[in-house]
């Protein structure tokens, strides 16, 4: 748990940290546009560790907790054996762990989805008020957590319906309770919108343009494989068939639970794509880690598939279909199993905000100035350094102005000023080139920047790269009072393995 906090964890620790409750719930609407829970069980956290562990406890723990949910739902939708290996499906998908170490809310939006789900399906079985109380207390919960829970709500709605229209035998009484609990739901869900808007939620106009193109199918699509994009590429490779093999098995086998998983799935990923298509400059795939533990279920029941009948349909297959059932799952496990054994910090960050601090507290001078691109890193950096050296904004894309300006004005003749950019794409080209409608390069935008700003007279160089985060020297030039034992050291940096910071061929001085 020791990697830099990124821009959505600091954020966490900005609202966690407000001196009450209130005041925690205000600015969750309006930093985050989130409900409050999670943030009320950082806040506590915090005061056991006020470090990144004590900040991801939570997520860790709703993490753990989400792995006996998982079991508890392949248990039911299934049996207790597809259960236990959709838990390790799920559990060693390095996509989902990375979030059981991030202080956000994703692994208590998987835990209240999937505990969600598992009392409304025995609810739509049993029709007893203790399985419709059940749903209606995680799916509470839900809603206080995370604002797109609401999607997946009316994902859950609309299986369920077609889950209690289709029931066989009928249920005798199959809407009454059904439509209580919705109606309930609904009518909480209004009265917080009202609040949230009353109180200055964060708000983002529609931007219905975005929607009609053919990216936002293949991101729907993607979504659902979406943590297989970070961690070990050849888990997609067992992915495939896993998911193909599975969902035979399901369909034939048990006609009604593939139709739930499917209509839920399906409903819930594209409501989720054209919201933030719609919304945001980017899709990212933890906004549908909600369905990934029905996909673990629907990947372990890939070893029903030999010997499976329905409904006058019958199938005859060898034993070499289990033993590929079994390869591939155990293949799967295996993979993940040493990307995280072999995991260490670096694996789970970002951006190197840690490596920055340390860089700038041991060059930039209290004389010095450190300009940030954009909003994203001020609190990073905020939050590891405690030099001398003073922040400014800066626009992300003209930041030649501002610098000129600075270096212009009274100070003294060796003031340098030290520029921090940054990226938060998507790390896998591919996925980025379909999520993203900003796309943004860090290393042409790093050279656009020294380009620019030597045209005006000044010397700039590029002086540090960490992860996702590059550092850029400006000063006046080597002749008008830089220290050449700064700016000099530009000239010959190299890279050093494991993304660590530039630094100056041996036997030079820097």
């Amino acid at each position: 748990m020791s990697h830099s906090l990124w821009f959505d964890e600091s954020q966490t620790v900005v609202v966690a940290s407000q001196s009450t409750v209130s005041d925690v719930a205000t600015v969750a609407m309006q930093l985050r546009g989130y409900p409050p829970l999670f943030f009320m069980v950082v806040r506590h956290s915090l005061h056991y560790r006020s470090d990144e562990a004590g900040l991801r406890l939570p997520a860790a723990f709703f993490g753990a907790l989400s792995i006996i949910a998982v079991f508890l739902l392949g248990k039911a939708l299934a049996d207790g054996f597809t259960g236990l290996l959709a838990a390790f499906l799920f559990v060693l998908t390095p996509g989902v762990f990375r979030y059981f170490v991030d202080g956000n809310a994703y692994t208590l939006l998987i835990l209240e989805v999937t505990l969600s789900n598992l009392f409304l399906v025995r609810a739509i079985r049993s029709d007893k008020i203790a399985d419709w109380l059940g749903y209606a207390l995680f799916a509470l919960l839900g809603l206080a957590s995370h604002t797109i829970f609401v999607l997946y709500f009316v994902a859950q709605v609309l299986a369920a319906l077609y889950s209690r229209a289709f029931a066989r035998p009928p249920a005798r009484a199959p809407y009454r309770r059904f439509l209580a609990v919705v109606a309930v739901l609904c009518l909480i869900e209004i009265l917080w919108v009202v609040f949230y808007f009353h109180h200055g939620g964060d708000r983002r106009p529609f931007q219905l343009s975005r929607l009609p193109e053919i990216s936002t199918l293949l991101v729907t699509a993607g979504m659902y494989a979406g943590p297989l994009s970070f961690g070990s590429p050849i888990q997609l490779a067992f992915w495939v068939p896993l998911q193909l093999l599975g969902g035979i098995a399901m369909f034939v086998q048990r006609r009604k639970v593939f139709w739930f998983i499917a209509i839920f799935a399906t409903l819930s990923l594209a409501a989720i794509t054209l919201f933030f298509r719609a919304t945001l400059s980017y899709v990212a795939y933890k906004y549908g880690l909600g369905v990934f533990p029905l996909a673990c279920i629907l990947a372990a029941y890939s070893l029903r598939l030999p010997g499976a009948g329905a409904r006058g349909l019958k199938l005859s297959w060898p034993l070499a279909a289990k033993v590929c059932g079994i390869t591939l799952i155990a293949s799967y496990c295996i993979a993940g199993a040493a990307f995280l054994a072999t995991a260490d910090a670096r694996a789970f960050e970002y951006q190197d905000w840690k490596g920055t601090a340390q860089y700038l507290r041991n060059h930039a001078t209290g004389s010095d100035l450190i300009a940030l691109s954009g909003r994203y890193g001020v609190p990073c950096l905020s939050y590891y350094y405690n030099g001398p050296a003073r922040f400014v904004s800066v626009r992300e894309q003209h930041p030649d102005d501002l610098v000129s300006g600075l270096l212009a004005g009274p100070g003294p003749p060796d003031r340098a000023v030290w520029i921090v950019l940054l990226s938060l794409a998507n790390e896998n080209p591919v996925v980025a080139r379909y999520t993203e409608f900003k796309k943004y390069d860090l290393e042409a935008q790093t050279e656009t920047t020294i380009a620019g700003l030597r045209k005006r007279g000044l010397f700039a160089c590029h002086a540090a790269r960490f992860h996702r985060v590059n550092v850029i020297f400006v000063s006046r030039g080597l002749g008008q009072g830089a220290l050449p034992s700064r700016a000099g050291g530009c000239a010959g940096m190299v890279l050093q393995p494991a993304g660590r910071g530039l630094e100056p061929p041996p036997g030079s001085q820097h």
